[in-house]
């Protein structure tokens, strides 16, 4: 098998035979989207974030923002999903309040090298508690020191967490590296290496090469991993999108071949759990995915799902089929399209 994510052609037609079936011909507007794609499609709008409380959370965010960079001689910008714009409203139960969380870097400058006596995880998380508390509505808050963040906790379900951090520019390799690496606690209290804005650039890239295909995806893939309680985080299914569906999606476009959004699932479900035995990172990060846990019921897990989604692409597109779909995924799939 080649290496993946090498974007060599992994998962084109004609690759160990798995693409021959999920391409349906070439792109030809006549050629409608079944009803299960079309309720994929539905599904897609149902999971984006609510956007009045992304603006209320944006408010806050910014305020604190201000706030340190007023008191301290650092840079505050968010990270994580939201920076990669894949993150996803919250599965909650009906009339309850959807938490939304930021993810921010607190960047105090650059980090030349490692010497005794130094800056520690543990006095930089101070220095940021230390400015929230002194702020008379974020000491109300009473900011938590969780390693490796500081969180912000508000009422009404928003919460913020305060990564402090340096830019690596320690050894000759990272002196001009762009975009630079992080240095971040890791959970044992010590400096580690992140590569925020270069995975977020590769995601970025990655879905432009996918003609704007593979963000969905993940969000949907998200989604349907949450619904079932299967044990993948968020950056890991990520990573597995952006090295399985990538590729699949960059060579649709190219070939303008037709596909659907059960497509994209049945393949992540099937290809996932041997790209997991690797412990997949997205190639050139010096971002750390962390080992999943159970790994083997995880694997066995995927299995069993690609086993049902591949039965069901066989199915004529009739109303039986579109809500066996609907049963299969979970919410928030509509009940018809």
């Amino acid at each position: 098998m080649n290496s993946f994510g090498d974007g060599s052609g992994l998962f084109r037609p004609g690759n160990q035979g798995l693409s021959r079936r999920l391409f349906l011909g070439l792109e030809d507007p006549s050629i409608s989207k079944s009803t299960v794609h079309r309720g994929f499609e539905d599904c897609l709008s149902r999971i984006e974030l609510n956007t009045t409380r992304v603006k209320e959370a944006s408010q806050h965010y910014n305020a604190v923002k201000s706030w340190l960079e007023s008191k301290l001689s650092v840079t505050v910008r968010q990270v994580g999903s939201f920076q990669r714009s894949t993150k996803i409203r919250p599965i909650v139960e009906e009339g309850a309040i959807e938490p939304i969380d930021i993810d921010a870097i607190v960047c105090f400058g650059d980090a030349y090298a490692f010497v005794d006596g130094g800056i520690t995880c543990s006095m930089a998380l101070q220095w940021v508690n230390d400015s929230l508390t002194s702020n008379t509505t974020y000491g109300l808050l009473k900011p938590e020191i969780d390693n490796p963040v500081v969180t912000l906790s508000y009422k009404n379900e928003f919460y913020i967490e305060l990564i402090p951090c340096y830019r690596n520019r320690i050894g000759a390799a990272n002196s001009s590296r762009e975009p630079a690496s992080y240095l971040v606690a890791n959970g044992d209290g010590l400096w580690e290496e992140a590569d925020y804005d270069f995975d977020s650039e590769f995601i970025t890239a990655a879905n432009k090469r996918a003609g704007k295909k593979l963000v969905p995806a993940i969000k949907l893939v998200k989604r349907f991993i949450r619904n079932n309680g299967i044990p993948l985080k968020s950056f890991q299914i990520e990573v597995l999108c952006a090295l399985i569906l990538g590729p699949f999606f960059e060579g649709a476009a190219q070939n303008q071949q037709n596909w659907e959004w059960q497509d994209a699932l049945y393949l992540f479900m099937k290809m996932a759990p041997a790209v997991l035995d690797a412990n997949p990172t997205l190639p050139g990060s010096k971002s750390i995915c962390q080992p999943t846990s159970n790994l083997v019921s995880t694997q066995r897990q995927l299995i069993e799902w690609a086993g049902v989604f591949d039965e069901l692409r066989d199915l004529p597109d009739t109303k039986e089929r579109y809500d066996i779909y609907r049963k299969v995924y979970g919410a928030p799939y509509p009940a018809r399209v």
